[in-house]
């Protein structure tokens, strides 16, 4: 089930025990805090690894210069990767409860005003940005090795 924004940050605070938002806007301290730190938390999840679902690739049939910070090519084909911010309701579910998780441990203190709790979860948090690593890692094929020498030896 594709989660928005409001449902992504509702799950966070229900984990709290805090009651869900039916908006950032709807007035409740849970909302406020809830649209102050979606954003940047959200964001600064999707930065952290180079997820495959927040990750594209297009061909720019271009002769390349950018004189400062930037690509210089001679080619007639330059392959970009890029990293973009997808909507939330394209976050695949191993994301969903990575964000979830972190969500819940940047609300807690605001929330409950409770440190010890915030501990544990920041902790499950981080096991389950790993977790949700290595499920998106098994989603990329593993690169080929060209040129390697022990093979070469081998041969």
């Amino acid at each position: 089930m594709a989660l928005n924004d409001v449902a992504l940050a509702s799950r966070a605070l229900i984990r709290l025990g805090a009651a869900p938002i039916a908006s950032f806007n709807d007035g409740s301290a849970e909302a406020e805090i809830a649209g102050a730190l979606f954003a940047p938390v959200r964001d600064s999840l999707l930065s952290a690894y180079g997820w495959s679902f927040a990750s594209g690739q297009i061909t720019l049939g271009l002769h390349y210069r950018i004189a400062r910070q930037a690509l210089h090519a001679h080619a007639s084909d330059v392959l970009l990767t890029y990293i973009f911010r997808p909507e939330e309701e394209e976050f695949p579910p191993y994301f969903d409860a990575a964000l979830i998780a972190r969500l819940s441990a940047e609300f807690c203190i605001p929330v409950t005003e409770n440190t010890a709790r915030a501990e544990v979860l920041f902790r499950m948090a981080t096991i389950e940005y790993e977790r949700a690593r290595q499920i998106d890692a098994q989603q990329d094929s593993p690169g080929r090795i060209e040129d390697f020498s022990l093979i070469k030896a081998r041969q």
